[in-house]
């Protein structure tokens, strides 16, 4: 009768040990996904960014002119902020569609135009060539198709 007792402690103990443990990983989890979220705030000003540098035509892209001059791409809300990659929902022409950036500003992207000091001291850019140039695009297809 005493080893029963024993051994129902004991679970109840084994028990009680998973729940805390369970507790705990929901609230670190809880935690993570609370840190990659984001705010409306926080996206609006990445579209503002984002149609500044289209009108200093820095960057371009199909819905650019919609977005930034004809204002018919209507921002609804952040869906989050995923390892770095920013998702948005908006309207455009009555349809819901999905805004996705890897990253929140321009600078943020790697350059493909290195910069350095010359022999004078001052800062130049060299523009790579065709064979750098090639190497560079290889891998970046790797990369977004994981080969």
């Amino acid at each position: 009768m005493a080893r029963w007792r024993t051994r129902k402690r004991v679970c109840k103990f084994v028990v009680a040990g998973l729940f805390v443990l369970l507790v705990l990983a929901g609230l670190f989890v809880g935690r993570k996904v609370q840190a990659q979220k984001c705010t409306d705030q926080e996206s609006r000003e990445t579209l503002r960014k984002l149609c500044e540098d289209y009108a200093k035509r820095k960057v371009t892209g199909k819905l650019c002119p919609d977005l930034c001059t004809a204002h018919s791409v209507i921002y609804r809300e952040c869906l989050n902020y995923k390892k770095g990659k920013k998702v948005m929902l908006a309207d455009w022409n009555s349809r819901k569609v999905i805004l996705k950036s890897k990253y929140g500003l321009l600078q943020e992207y790697d350059s493909i135009v290195s910069k350095y000091v010359n022999d004078n001291g001052i800062m130049s850019t060299s523009k790579p060539d065709m064979a750098n140039f090639l190497m560079m695009m290889k891998s970046q297809l790797r990369t977004m198709f994981e080969v």
